[in-house]
């Protein structure tokens, strides 16, 4: 660092030169560690006058950092910052404006600069400026409004620039979000909307999202603004124009006039669909952020499930919203092709347990695909990889076996008990006691897995020794005779456990009712 400092304060280093430009490049890389850098004060405020607007982004870039960790060095920059406000050239005013409003002691200076650029004649100098009342909110809450901002930003809602009019919008957001954010009066809503054409798409969404806080109160304005939003339903260059657009429409459509809303789903869906198939992360995960919330169920009805299947090549996050959305769209006169195509996914790490999760979820809302879907789960426990295998006995936990064929059900425990490590019993999941408490009678090995995991109490973990209390207890009811002693040596181990009293006093409770009626015992765990 020492070497960097030394090169630049040298009479020959020209920032211009091969050199130079490497010398720049490790002074910014520099200042952005932990390390001290009171030795790279000089070197800074060398460069800050440079009027090369390569060096002028540097040094403005790493001068809040350094004012930061030596909040002294910002009595030698204030003057050639305030310069940088003043200078002819736009871009370098921007920088100028940006660096005043990032640092704290700077603030006293603020109020000339940010006044006359938020009037100046270049939209980008205006723009900077906007952001720059974000910047000293963040350090300096009360400076925005003591120095009349508040007003100013207000104003430039209407400017003729549609982002600094957008940038506006979002700064008061920001700058009153105690208040509730921005303010959106009638007349402002009314200038917004006729303007919407001039907006840029992610413009667009902002100012969409700050309409919808105005609330028109007659018919007429209610209907004329729907009509002047209508086009952006079916907007394909931006999801978020869409979804802004929507939310805005049921806003205003919700309460008195509902018998829409179908006409809505019908209109905006097709273009929600094409950004499915979008290649960009962001878009499609916010369409489906949307559809994934309470008031996209309605476009879920009609949304054909094949859309929504992931690719291989997309993120793990989208990949993880889709097969969530699936166990929801999927129909039963498509649940095979489903299944099938689901499957290969329950192998992919990224989202291998959401998959597991879908196939679960499919077979919980259509009660005709419960053997297919318990067919899929058992060719996946059939895996080697053992973060599978935990997924689908987790999946396990919550699966219905209501309706199933008993061969099936005996099959699954079989696979089950096959492919737990009763030697390892610290890894046993507590799906295996659940399910032998349930079905237990259909597997004649089942009180002997119980006995063994008796045995082996302290090593379990506290979900798996939840499930074999309750488990032993209920095949117990099933077959008194073959689990009496297990029952009985469990009953002693978790009343006696003193590191889980919830555990405990269960345990304690099932004693005391099955010594009084077994038959109430049935019922309260519903053995049949």
């Amino acid at each position: 660092m020492e070497a960097i400092a030394k090169a630049i304060l040298s009479l020959n280093f020209d920032p211009k030169s091969d050199e130079g430009r490497v010398l720049l490049a490790q002074l910014v890389e520099a200042t952005a560690g932990k390390e001290d850098t009171t030795c790279l004060i000089g070197p800074v405020m060398k460069l800050l006058p440079n009027v090369d607007l390569s060096v002028k982004k540097a040094v403005h870039h790493i001068l809040p950092r350094v004012c930061k960790n030596h909040p002294q060095a910002a009595v030698l920059a204030v003057n050639t910052v305030l310069h940088d406000c003043s200078d002819p050239n736009p871009e370098i005013k921007c920088l100028g404006i940006t660096t005043l409003c990032a640092i704290p002691e700077f603030v006293e200076h603020v109020p000339g600069a940010v006044h006359a650029s938020l009037s100046d004649s270049h939209p980008k100098v205006r723009l900077a400026a906007v952001n720059g009342c974000k910047s000293l909110h963040s350090h300096t809450p009360q400076a925005a409004s003591e120095q009349g901002l508040i007003n100013i930003l207000y104003s430039l809602v209407r400017d003729s620039d549609p982002r600094v009019s957008t940038a506006a919008i979002l700064a008061l957001d920001f700058l009153l979000a105690e208040e509730g954010g921005i303010i959106v009066t009638k007349a402002m809503a009314k200038h917004l909307l006729r303007r919407l054409e001039h907006y840029p798409p992610v413009q667009l969404a902002s100012v969409l999202q700050a309409v919808a806080k105005y609330k028109p109160k007659e018919e007429d304005e209610v209907f004329e603004e729907l009509s002047l939003i209508d086009p952006y339903l079916v907007h394909s260059q931006c999801p978020a124009v869409n979804v802004n657009c929507i939310n805005l429409f049921l806003d205003l459509i919700e309460d008195n006039y509902a018998h829409l809303i179908d006409q809505l789903v019908e209109r905006s869906s097709p273009g929600l669909i094409a950004y499915l198939s979008s290649a960009a992360e962001s878009t499609a995960s916010t369409v489906l952020k949307f559809l994934l919330s309470e008031r996209g169920k309605a476009w879920l009805k009609n949304l054909p499930t094949t859309d929504l299947m992931p690719r291989i090549a997309e993120s793990p996050s989208v990949k993880v919203k889709k097969l969530s959305l699936i166990a929801i769209t999927c129909k039963e006169t498509e649940a095979d092709d489903i299944l099938a195509a689901v499957t290969p996914f329950c192998y992919d790490k990224s989202c291998g347990s959401q998959a597991v999760r879908c196939i679960c979820k499919i077979r919980s809302n259509l009660e005709a695909t419960s053997s297919k879907c318990l067919a899929v789960l058992l060719q996946l426990l059939e895996t080697s990889d053992p973060d599978l295998l935990r997924n689908c006995l987790v999946g396990l936990e919550t699966f219905s076996m209501e309706g199933i064929p008993r061969s099936e059900i005996s099959a699954l425990l079989e696979k089950v008990v096959d492919r737990i490590d009763l030697f390892k019993p610290e890894t046993i999941p507590a799906v295996a006691p659940h399910l032998l408490g349930l079905y237990g009678e259909l597997l004649p090995t089942a009180p002997y897995v119980l006995e063994h995991l008796v045995n082996n109490y302290n090593q379990l973990q506290f979900d798996t020794k939840m499930f074999l209390l309750v488990g032993t207890v209920r095949l117990f009811l099933k077959d008194p005779g073959e689990c009496q002693l297990t029952l009985g040596r469990l009953f002693q181990s978790c009343i006696s456990d003193c590191d889980n009293a919830l555990l405990s006093e269960k345990a304690l409770r099932y004693y005391k009712i099955l010594c009084h009626d077994q038959e109430l015992m049935k019922t309260i765990l519903g053995v049949t």
